[in-house]
């Protein structure tokens, strides 16, 4: 099996400075999705998120694996065998829509930090994966 949680918090680009999500400053859970194939080759993303109770939780990042989710969308969740809580549904959706941009050339000057700036004006929040990958809400 193949775990990934996210490295960062979701930010935006606002006033000349990136400011994080203040969800994101206040989750206080990881919640674990499945993609791809089940079994011994299987893939989990480990989101950001916000507990709503027992039984549920907010995700307080953009999602770079998972489809049809999206930042501020309500999951079913319970704890896993292990401890960690996983999502079993949908609740909510928050209508927001997750887009991925991926760069095929290396770029050494951060051009997420120009998407993010070009973007400003929409009130988008980015979640940045590496140099040539990010997901914007």
């Amino acid at each position: 099996m193949h775990y990934e949680e996210h490295p960062s918090k979701a930010t935006r680009w606002r006033d000349g400075k990136l400011h994080v999500l203040p969800a994101a400053k206040q989750a206080d859970s990881t919640v674990w999705f499945s993609h791809g194939p089940a079994g011994p080759d299987s893939r989990w993303e480990g989101l950001l998120a916000r507990r709503r109770g027992e039984e549920s939780a907010v995700i307080c990042a953009v999602p770079f694996w998972i489809y049809d989710l999206s930042l501020g969308d309500e999951v079913a969740v319970i704890p896993s065998a292990e401890g960690p809580l996983v999502a079993t549904g949908l609740r909510h959706h928050a209508d927001a829509f997750t887009f991925r941009v991926s760069w095929t050339h290396p770029h050494p000057h951060q051009p997420w930090l120009g998407l993010m700036q070009e973007l400003e004006s929409h009130d988008c929040w980015f979640d940045v994966r590496s140099e040539s990958f990010l997901a914007l809400s």
